[in-house]
């Protein structure tokens, strides 16, 4: 009896330790668990130590190598940064980049955040990294502006999401101008010019009734469209159909707009400064949601299809057009009274044929920083616009930037 009760002492000895080790465990595991350690689509955020003298820093690393980081400016002075220099420990320290943007003034105002991009960094998604970040600053309006310098480290896994490290940032907000329409309505109506903020680039598709595509992935700064433009001049009269975002030149702009008021309200449509407008019924809300959205156009007259991000429609129109030889991203030639663009445009691709619904949704599934779905001579030009205005189709029709710049300070998401 006396060993009976000795084993089972020792059994529920032995339970109660271990017990609570698999206990300890089971909670750590909930833990991890929690914190997306098991999910591997999970976004991973970073460890950030250090950057005395500077507000908030966070960061995240990407699968495609890259850091996007962003400061904070908790101070009481502008802070304009000069260089943010990283340095990856692996067997051997390198500099891999010793100036992470291109914009040109890339100052933060107090209680402000700017997001650099530093490319070619980071390892492959779910890999540890560790990195030293070196930031060089000055104070322009303090009574000694320095510089400064500002060391941190950031450690972490990376993420499986890919973003690129710069996109084409336009702002026709900067100028807006309200232009009258004697032949818009009865009597007249206001309309509002653009900002003269886009890219330009030549390409080989001109003639009458074009054959293309035409894909590219945006980010749009409107949400509240109203709220960013006073009224026009003695009059509550006025025409915001659309906003232009790509165009051919000619006098039948092919202008592709998301409208936000007017005729075209809540459509995808394909402006021609007349009523051989090509309306495609498609829902656009996700378009005007601040976050970047696939927008694919396929033209082979008269037929239309048309795509923002998994949604599609069609649409029919035997009006003939008009298109020449150069285009521009970000804006429209011919001021169809089109609102005036403001937000982010990445990878763009021209093709003097007509995609079908198949290959349209391919390149929506390839994410902003896919590759064309073809590479054969119907690619007429490919413009990444990830840094650069160059077309990487080989044909050549590189870019030039009017009142537009290169940023990463956008939103990711």
């Amino acid at each position: 009896m006396t060993d009976a009760i000795k084993g089972a002492q020792s059994a529920l000895e032995y339970m109660m330790t271990y017990g609570w080790a698999l206990i300890i465990i089971a909670v750590v595991i909930g833990i991890l668990y929690l914190m997306g350690i098991f999910n591997p689509t999970a976004s991973v955020s970073a460890t950030v130590s250090g950057f005395s003298n500077l507000g908030q820093v966070s960061a995240v690393c990407y699968s495609n190598g890259v850091l996007r980081i962003s400061f904070g400016n908790s101070g009481s002075q502008l802070i304009e940064i000069t260089t943010v220099s990283v340095s990856v420990q692996n067997a051997t320290t390198v500099v891999v980049n010793t100036n992470s943007t291109v914009n040109s003034e890339p100052f933060i105002p107090v209680s402000g955040a700017y997001v650099f991009s530093v490319p070619g960094v980071c390892p492959a998604a779910k890999s540890h990294y560790s990195l030293s970040v070196t930031v060089y600053y000055s104070k322009p309006e303090a009574q000694f502006p320095g510089p400064f310098t500002s060391y941190g480290t950031i450690t972490g896994s990376s993420s499986s999401t890919q973003y690129p490290a710069y996109v084409l940032d336009i702002n026709n907000f900067a100028n807006p101008v309200w232009s009258w329409c004697s032949g818009c309505a009865p009597g007249g109506e206001w309309y509002l010019q653009g900002g003269k903020s886009y890219m330009n680039a030549t390409q080989s598709i001109s003639g009458t009734n074009n054959t293309y595509t035409i894909i590219m992935w945006v980010q749009s700064a409107y949400f509240n469209y109203s709220s960013y433009y006073p009224q026009p001049p003695n009059s509550s009269s006025y025409i915001l159909n659309s906003i232009g975002i790509f165009s051919f030149e000619g006098y039948d702009t092919m202008g592709v707009g998301g409208g936000v008021g007017g005729p075209h309200q809540n459509y995808l449509f394909m402006h021609r400064c007349s009523s051989a407008d090509t309306p495609i019924s498609i829902q656009t809300s996700s378009f005007f949601g601040g976050k970047w959205t696939f927008v694919a156009v396929s033209v082979k007259a008269p037929n239309y299809y048309a795509q923002i991000d998994g949604s599609s429609s069609t649409a029919t129109n035997s009006n003939s057009y008009t298109g020449g030889p150069n285009v521009r991203i970000g804006d429209e030639f011919q001021q169809c009274a089109e609102g005036p663009f403001i937000g982010y445009i990445s990878n763009v691709q021209l093709y003097s044929v007509s995609l079908s619904p198949a290959q349209i949704n391919q390149a929506y599934m390839a994410g902003i920083l896919g590759n064309p779905v073809v590479t054969n001579s119907s690619l007429v030009a490919w413009w990444p616009l990830n840094g650069t205005a160059h077309d990487f189709s080989g044909h050549g029709y590189n870019g030039q930037l009017v009142g537009a710049s290169f940023t990463s300070d956008y939103q990711a998401s």
